[in-house]
């Protein structure tokens, strides 16, 4: 089978052969080529030594010297971003309305203070106490519904931004990636928190790391965080509030709101393990390393 036949029925399959691939391939194994392509719109592209997987990497490092205006930008990019996915679930009044209020009512609010019979919660209208028994801590943004009575919201609901069950994952295919604390190879993407000196490997040593990987026309986002959690369950709890704990701020660009939702929420620190929530795939590699196939998620531990 000549080559023109070849790029022929490959084109009838909905498979484009790259100029690499087309070289290898022959009537001998063009059904196995075909096979293995099924899934992609590009064949050939993600070979090692070849073009593959481009990586966009986003982090930001801690100023050396916080002024209060930076703090202030912080929890202000935390509050709006966090309102605009709960306005999406719901409809909510400020809270300077919601106190002349003497019915049901809605509120966005982040957590101000704790008190012993509910919260306190404030936007940038004001504040309002909330009687009831809340799960949250200081610096959680949330829905709160319930009756104003004596200017407090007497709570009946709540509600978190979550993962949206409509959310459509990323993935790639013929793809696969290594997360690991060691120099080690055996991927086409490899992401470390090692220090190697490899142009191949994406060094990742900041907290939190954003990563797109792109390939074969699609993508999907890792997102890196280090953590003293011994359990890798503690992420559920992150992802449902669509924020990253932390002890401090770290500065004005806050990377700790999750947004966009990543497919591969990658932790450093607990003991190599995997979960999974509402289908993204919560990891840790240990002391050791995970391969993931891209397309289906499956991981491989080392």
């Amino acid at each position: 089978m000549d080559r023109q036949k070849i790029v022929r029925k490959a084109l009838e399959n909905g498979v484009l052969l790259t100029p690499d691939a087309l070289e290898r391939v022959n009537e001998s194994n063009i059904g196995t080529v075909l096979e293995e392509a099924k899934h992609s719109l590009v064949y050939g592209a993600s070979e090692a030594g070849k073009r593959g997987p481009e990586v966009v990497v986003k982090t930001a490092k801690q100023k050396a010297r916080l002024k209060p205006k930076d703090i202030a930008d912080f929890y202000s990019q935390k509050y709006k971003a966090i309102r605009q996915l709960l306005l999406k679930k719901t409809k909510a009044v400020s809270i300077n309305k919601a106190h002349d209020l003497n019915s049901e009512v809605s509120v966005i609010g982040m957590v101000k203070e704790i008190t012993p019979t509910g919260a306190t919660l404030e936007d940038q209208t004001g504040e309002i106490g909330v009687v009831g028994k809340l799960d949250v801590q200081e610096g959680d943004v949330l829905t709160v519904r319930g009756p104003v009575r004596e200017k407090k919201i007497m709570l009946s609901e709540t509600a978190w931004p979550d993962v949206p069950l409509t959310r459509r994952p990323g993935r790639i295919h013929n793809t696969s990636l290594l997360l690991t604390a060691k120099d080690e190879k055996g991927a086409d993407i490899i992401f470390s928190t090692a220090g190697v000196e490899d142009d191949k490997v994406t060094h990742v040593s900041e907290s939190p790391t954003w990563l797109t990987v792109r390939n074969n026309g699609t993508s999907l986002v890792v997102l890196a965080y280090r953590t003293e959690a011994k359990e890798l369950k503690a992420a559920a709890g992150w992802l449902k509030k669509r924020q990253l704990p932390h002890k401090d701020v770290p500065g004005p660009k806050n990377l700790f709101i999750i947004d966009p939702v990543p497919d591969i929420l990658w932790l450093v620190g607990p003991p190599a393990g995997k979960e999974i929530y509402k289908g993204v795939l919560i990891i840790s590699c240990g002391d050791g390393s995970a391969k993931i196939n891209l397309e289906t998620l499956e991981a491989e531990f080392k």
